[in-house]
Order: structure tokens, then C-alpha cells, then sequence
């Protein structure tokens, strides 16, 4: 992590600065070490460059988005969690966690553990790519305009919004924030938050390898409580996430606070998350459009772009532009979105 990198943070519960506490710099860049916010209750640890601005308490793996909103902490696939839901007869909410009053940097040790800076090692030495192939997100991120339909249109709508300090929203992988970092040359510096640790070393590593590494930064985060002050950025991102995030009309505030006036937030969605494949099982199919959206509304999760876009309106953005694509005979809608 560049040390400039520490300016633009704040810490995610007090929203005051980040300052640094025992880095150790080579080459330029932060390796290892603390970051301490103003109040002095929060500390966060730096582990082989990334900033991971999490409460230890915080999920480190994917849960389906409509059992975490429930509190059910249980892996499954999407379809089987949106099952159980709708053969349950009550549907109890889970707030958000409220913000720790301290953080302690004993604490935090336990993202510094042997299994966590085993599985990093292994990320960010390139071997987890080269097995199965996987280097070749290299090829198709290289030129979106030759890539699938969904893609090309994100990257199209990127390139008009002209970004120059860009945010990428729950990136995963970073198939999306990959295209468009690496062929947009107008930004000038690029964050990524994901609150996935493996995650987080895939996206260093790809940002390694596909453009110069100083102008861009993975930072350990969920998106409910963006590490970043007002008006950040002229541009955000978000590459099919919204389908896996609990309590959108939160993320959606977060992003219009963060973002400039005028600024954009492009994404793309599934046209009807409930009816895509990843939901087709016998029954859910027979559940009515009204009790899908009835239960999305209340549990406040993505159910399709009517939906998504009131959401979008009640946060303050206007929808600039709403363009449908068919992929692969799989339906979505890429917005730009403007503050």
C-alpha cells in the first residue's frame, strides 16, 4: 500500500483520519503494520500491503445475501437460502452491527494467523493462478469491447463517465473493475473494497499484473461503511454485486456520500435476480412475482431493477441512463447512475 493510500482512508465506524502506528515501508510501499483512527479506539491491522479495516467479528466468506439479512449464518447456494425462505413462516430482520466502541490491535491479530497468511502467500505469489488457468482473466479483460454484451456495456459507460479517481463496490474477483482499470487511461487512482480476505490478495494480484500497482489499491472492507470521506470520488462501480449484498438501500446511501456531485455509479444487475438460474429450482418458481418482491422489499435485498431503481431514487441519485442487454439469453440492466 502507497503511503498517500493512508490520506484517503478514514476509519469506517468514527469516519475520522487513519494515521499510521509501526509501519514498515520497502520499495515505497507500506508491508506490515497498523493504522489508527483519530479517536484512538480503532486500530486496523496492514497485512502484506492491505489495509483491512474490519472489526474481527466481521463475515470473511460469502453467505447468501438473504440469509445473512436474517442472521442465519449458513453457506448455501442461492436458490436452496431463497427456498428456505419462502417455506418459512416468519422472516426475522438482522440489523446491521453497530460500530465497535474499540478496536485493540490484539484484536485484530487474528487477521495476521498462519491459515490467513498461508492462503495470501500462495495468492500473491501467482500460483493459485497458474493452477487450472486462471491467468486467463488476462485475455478477456483486455479488450471488453470483445467481450461478453453485459461487459462491453459496463466498460462503454465507464469510459463516457471519464473517471479519473475511481471506486470499485464489493469487487470479488474484480472481473468488472479489472476491464476498466486496465484499459481506461484517464484514472488516475483506482480502490477496490471487498470484505473477502482471499479475495482481496486476487485483486493485488491482478492489479499487479495488469497495470502499473502504485495507482491502485484492494482494500479489506464491506461496503454498509465505506472507509472514505465525503465526496471521494468522481466515479463508482459495481460489476453484479447488488445481487449479493443485504441491505441495498444502505450501500446505496454510502455511495452517494462518497461520490462528487455530479459523479456517476455504474452498474450492472440482473433484470430479475429471483428468475435467473441461480434460482431455478421447482420451488421457488412457483412462488408469485408479488411475494418475491414483497419479501425482497422487507428483507431489502435486490430483487429486480423496478425495484432497485426506486431504491435508487429514495438515495438521492437520478438514473442518467438504463440500458437492457441479453447475454447468453440472461436478461440484465446497466445503469448510470448520477449524483
Amino acid at each position: 500500500m502507497h503511503p498517500d493510500t493512508v490520506q484517503k482512508l478514514r476509519c469506517p465506524y468514527c469516519r475520522t483520519a487513519l494515521s499510521m502506528a509501526g509501519a514498515v515501508i520497502r520499495s515505497g510501499d507500506i508491508v506490515t503494520g497498523n493504522v489508527r483512527c483519530e479517536s484512538r479506539h480503532h486500530v486496523f491491522p496492514i497485512v502484506f500491503g492491505r489495509p483491512i479495516l474490519m472489526h474481527p467479528g466481521t463475515p470473511t466468506q460469502w453467505l447468501p445475501p438473504i440469509n445473512e439479512a436474517q442472521g442465519l449464518v449458513i453457506p448455501e447456494s442461492l436458490g436452496a437460502s431463497l427456498q428456505r425462505a419462502m417455506t418459512r413462516q416468519q422472516h426475522r430482520i438482522a440489523a446491521l452491527p453497530s460500530p465497535p466502541r474499540t478496536i485493540t490491535a490484539k484484536a485484530v491479530g487474528v487477521f495476521r494467523g498462519k491459515t490467513v497468511l498461508a492462503k495470501a502467500r500462495y495468492r500473491l505469489s501467482g500460483r493459485w493462478f497458474r493452477h487450472r488457468d486462471r491467468t486467463n482473466y488476462t485475455r478477456w479483460v483486455a479488450v471488453p469491447t470483445k467481450s461478453t454484451p453485459a461487459l462491453h456495456e459496463f466498460y462503454r459507460q465507464v469510459v463516457h463517465a471519464r473517471p479519473r479517481i475511481i471506486l470499485d463496490l464489493a469487487s470479488g474477483g474484480g472481473g468488472g473493475i479489472n476491464a476498466v482499470y486496465r484499459n481506461i487511461g484517464s484514472i488516475e487512482r483506482c480502490y477496490a473494497t471487498e470484505r473477502d480476505i482471499n479475495c482481496l490478495w486476487t485483486l493485488q494480484y491482478k492489479f499487479a499484473t495488469l497495470r502499473s500497482i502504485a495507482s491502485a489499491e484492494a482494500v479489506g472492507r464491506d461496503v454498509h461503511r465505506l472507509p472514505f470521506g465525503d465526496g471521494s470520488f468522481d466515479t463508482l462501480t459495481c460489476y453484479m454485486s447488488f445481487g449479493e449484498l443485504t441491505h441495498i438501500s444502505v450501500v446505496l446511501s454510502e455511495a452517494h456520500r462518497v461520490l462528487r456531485r455530479t459523479g456517476a455509479l455504474i452498474c450492472v444487475n440482473h433484470r430479475q435476480l429471483f428468475r435467473t438460474d441461480h434460482f431455478n429450482q421447482t420451488a421457488v418458481q412457483a412462488v408469485a412475482d408479488r411475494d418475491l418482491r414483497r419479501f425482497a422489499k422487507k428483507v431489502d435485498v435486490y430483487n429486480d431493477y423496478r425495484d432497485f431503481e426506486t431504491s435508487v431514487r429514495s438515495a438521492g441519485f437520478r438514473i442518467g441512463r438504463s440500458t437492457p442487454i441479453v447475454d447468453s439469453g440472461k436478461e440484465y440492466i446497466v445503469h448510470a447512475l448520477v449524483k
